[in-house]
């Protein structure tokens, strides 16, 4: 559960150096918190 989470966050701060920060970061932590709360 919390790798998944970590896995996210690294992906997002990795996706925010590109132009398109804003709205590319919101898709992985997106998808870790529904992939968090679909194990939990």
């Amino acid at each position: 559960m919390a790798t998944i989470m970590i896995v996210a966050i690294f992906i997002s701060t990795l996706v925010s150096t590109s132009p398109e920060a804003g709205a590319t970061r919101i898709v992985p932590i997106g998808f870790g918190t529904t992939a968090q709360s679909r194990l939990n």
